[in-house]
């Protein structure tokens, strides 16, 4: 089924999975976009990976998250979401939205101040089964707070998620006593890689 953006409430409003990667959405086209599907309460699975998202765009985003109690998946990879727009996420997914499981946000010119945020959030949701952040600028604070994170005994995220419930896409290590970051692939198993059955926009 092939519908614009701008027709889709009217199109479907029981539709459970949106898959617009490379749409070159930008910000604007996301605000229409959300603006469309803000009254959906069905949609599961959202990919927008890859659509110039700024961090405007991501607080439209968030807003989204914070009233939309169904969403599962939020597939955000490769835009340009930066610390502010992951800040914004975190907070929501912290703060409001206990139902959120698998998030990317990979290659979003991300640093220091917004992978803390994703890594803080994830202490107190319980509902995010699956983070993945590699891909962004990790500094001395952001290998911190995931080495934290994975050597938590009490987290839900100790030892990376061996297993296979949950997961993070960074491991851990040191050098020099001083942490560390290295990818871990979890994509196969997240349902962030491939999209199937999904209705193109």
């Amino acid at each position: 089924m092939w519908c614009t953006a701008y027709s889709f409430e009217q199109v479907n409003t029981g539709l459970e999975r949106l898959h617009v990667p490379k749409w070159n959405l930008r910000d604007s086209g996301a605000e229409r976009l959300f603006r469309a599907v803000y009254t959906n309460r069905s949609l599961l699975h959202l990919d927008l990976s890859s659509n110039r998202i700024g961090r405007d765009g991501a607080a439209i985003i968030a807003q989204y998250l914070g009233t939309n109690p169904q969403l599962l998946t939020l597939n955000l990879q490769a835009n340009r979401i930066e610390d502010d727009g992951a800040a914004a996420i975190a907070q929501q997914v912290m703060m409001e939205n206990h139902t959120l499981q698998r998030l990317s946000v990979q290659h979003n010119e991300l640093s220091d101040r917004g992978l803390c945020a994703l890594a803080q959030c994830l202490r107190s949701n319980t509902s995010l089964h699956y983070l993945l952040v590699w891909g962004n600028q990790f500094g001395p604070g952001a290998c911190e707070a995931f080495a934290k994170l994975l050597a938590d005994g009490a987290s839900r995220f100790s030892g990376c998620g061996v297993d296979g419930n949950v997961g993070v896409d960074v491991a851990a290590y040191y050098v020099d006593e001083k942490p560390q970051v290295c990818h871990v692939h979890l994509a196969d198993r997240t349902g962030l890689a491939h999209t199937r059955d999904t209705v193109k926009v």
